[in-house]
């Protein structure tokens, strides 16, 4: 499968690999006559925020969010930048955005599953992560999440199922 993700999308698998220079170099090959598609755009501004350059992320996924159309992920990938610049409550809104915007995605519930866990809400993180968990039962982010969510939520039996069992989410 890793073979397959690096053949057909290398910008993303190197991204997920953590490879975040290797990601740059592949998504600047996209770029013709000076511009990138805009799908590699949000890619690349994750790279940004993953590299720790968050200021200069934001004002590219910012403009990718508010398109009229915007590419897939665009409010996912604004979010996490939102999150990163430690503005929480819009990053919240973001991920309800692309929530609504792309209700098949898993990236979505999973990113506000994550921020909710995060501060400290793992009751409300609990059904955003099912979600997410029933869009990509196999992700293990998503498994671990929800897991931890469940532990924090008071349910230990059902947080350690989900960490075992696939067809617990």
């Amino acid at each position: 499968a890793l073979d397959d993700l690096l053949r057909e999308w290398p910008d993303v698998a190197r991204f997920r690999l953590g490879q975040l220079s290797a990601a740059r170099d592949e998504l600047e090959k996209t770029a013709k006559e000076g511009r990138m598609p805009a799908e590699a755009a949000v890619w690349y501004g994750l790279v940004d925020v993953a590299s720790g350059q968050t200021e200069r992320a934001l004002p590219l996924l910012e403009k990718l969010a508010a398109a009229s159309s915007p590419p897939p992920l665009a409010h996912v990938a604004f979010g996490r930048a939102l999150e990163a610049a430690g503005r929480p409550e819009a990053a919240e809104e973001m991920y309800r955005a692309a929530m609504q915007r792309e209700p098949g995605a898993p990236e979505g519930p999973l990113a506000l599953g994550e921020l909710l866990l995060s501060r400290g809400r793992p009751h409300d993180a609990v059904p955003a992560l099912e979600h997410a968990a029933k869009l990509d039962p196999s992700d293990l982010a998503t498994r671990r999440a929800l897991g931890e969510a469940r532990l924090a939520a008071g349910k230990p039996a059902a947080g350690l199922y989900v960490l075992f069992y696939t067809d617990a989410a």
